[in-house]
């Protein structure tokens, strides 16, 4: 699955749990904008995405790891365990480079 289609189906699937309407983004996006978004067929930039997220009350870091995991098939838990993996990879890796400085 392309991210793009990936990122739409998480943001649907987020939103409606949160229970918040495409209208709500009225200010951010238009409900048409919102509607193609979870269809996949627009691809929202990195200061749309930082926004919508902030709507929905969810950091956009974990709407992009779960849009990943969702694209290579993955719960929404191994996207989330996956990401605190990375996460923890990149502090020791930026840890050791530090040190060697």
């Amino acid at each position: 699955m392309e991210i793009q289609q990936a990122f739409g189906l998480v943001f649907e699937r987020i939103r409606k749990r949160h229970g918040v309407t495409k209208e709500q983004f009225l200010g951010i996006a238009n409900p048409k904008y919102v509607r193609t978004l979870e269809q996949g067929v627009v691809n929202p930039s990195l200061g749309k995405v930082w926004q919508m997220s902030a709507k929905l009350e969810v950091p956009a870091e974990i709407l992009m790891a779960l849009a990943a995991g969702e694209a290579a098939g993955l719960t929404e838990e191994e996207s989330i365990r996956v990401l605190k993996e990375n996460a923890d990879k990149y502090l020791a890796d930026r840890q050791a480079i530090l040190a060697r400085k």
